[in-house]
């Protein structure tokens, strides 16, 4: 059982969610990691931000949550028990898990996809900015 902390898991979920966005039917490019995870921020925003959402839910990472669990068509996650048990075993690579855990998986679907789907934006963006390398040679900057 892998730890949802531990480098192959998250290498896993990362995978999976960039597997399960999709622009086609909204009439988008989704080719790089960068472009489908804009897009389902994009479509969140345009679908779901708004001033009451925002005040009723002050927290956005709450708010994706609520707004992933309205099954959004960018995004193609499971929303049975049974298929959420069954990613979640592919995911952390075991067999079975107890009924305690099953209800705890259940129980915080959507807002850990959400925390994932965020974790994964921060890091697709991080990896961007480490490859603009910034050279100075006399006072003239370079963005490779």
């Amino acid at each position: 059982m892998l730890k949802t902390n531990s480098k192959k898991y998250l290498a896993n979920m990362e995978k999976y969610l960039l597997s399960q966005i999709n622009g086609t039917d909204y009439g988008t490019t989704t080719d790089t990691p960068t472009q489908k995870i804009n897009f389902v921020f994009d479509c969140f925003e345009s679908e779901f931000e708004c001033d009451y959402a925002k005040r009723r839910t002050p927290n956005q990472q709450e708010r994706f949550a609520e707004w992933l669990s309205g099954l959004p068509s960018c995004i193609s996650l499971p929303c049975y028990y049974y298929e959420i048990i069954e990613l979640a075993k592919e995911l952390q690579e075991v067999d079975n898990y107890t009924e305690k855990e099953t209800d705890r998986i259940c129980a915080n679907y959507f807002n850990f996809m959400s925390y994932h789907l965020h974790k994964l934006r921060d890091r697709i963006y991080a990896r961007e900015l480490a490859d603009l390398v910034i050279e100075t040679d006399s006072k003239v900057l370079t963005i490779k």
